[in-house]
């Protein structure tokens, strides 16, 4: 009886039988559900949590660790591929101290994503025109004028990022904006800054 142990565990839906919200795979469709598991070669571990958000069926999980340890590509990826050393960033110690910005698309839309690393509060917001430093530089301003002017924004190497318009923006802040909310949040973390500094 291999599902004794997960019964209390098990429902049926249209004629599905699930273990929470996974489906049981019965036996003669596993091989084709492990070769589903597998079809992007993504290891041993990326395998075992794809399957264990979807499917489920007793000893599923040496069943995928022994199929993709068997496969050749995996392998040679696998030994191939370094581990980056994480290096922690330091904990701010007020909102929208220190901010984390990125690009992403979304049913074929561009948009940025700017988080706080304080409160993990985020703002998305649609772009047009996301090659054009200008547009990133337009949004970014938009977030500073409602939330203050951080003082770390982290931003991955794209393009944008590292144009010269950004870069301008980057080092200027907010000097030539049309807003005076910015203008009046550039004033207060000049003064900030120079609060912390030591006075001689």
């Amino acid at each position: 009886m291999p599902y004794y142990h997960v019964r209390d565990e098990l429902s049926t839906q249209d004629g599905i039988v699930l273990r929470g919200d996974r489906a049981t795979i019965p036996k003669s469709l596993r091989s084709r559900m492990l070769t589903r598991i597998h079809q992007s070669y993504m290891g041993i571990e990326a395998c075992l949590r794809f399957a264990k958000d979807c499917v489920y069926w007793p000893g599923m999980n040496a069943e995928v660790k022994d199929y993709v340890s068997r496969c050749d590509i995996c392998q040679t990826v696998g030994r191939k591929q370094q581990k980056e050393t994480l290096e922690p960033h330091p904990i701010p110690q007020r909102p929208w101290e220190r901010v984390g910005t990125d690009l992403f698309t979304f049913q074929q839309r561009e948009y940025l994503i700017t988080v706080d690393y304080h409160s993990n509060y985020f703002e998305i917001d649609m772009c047009e025109n996301v090659t054009r430093a200008s547009t990133i530089v337009k949004k970014l301003k938009a977030q500073f004028a409602r939330h203050g002017i951080p003082d770390v924004v982290i931003s991955d190497n794209r393009p944008q990022s590292t144009a010269d318009e950004f870069e301008k923006f980057a080092k200027n802040g907010t000097s030539n904006t049309k807003h005076p909310r910015q203008a009046i949040h550039r004033v207060m973390v000049k003064q900030r800054m120079q609060s912390r500094q030591p006075s001689s």
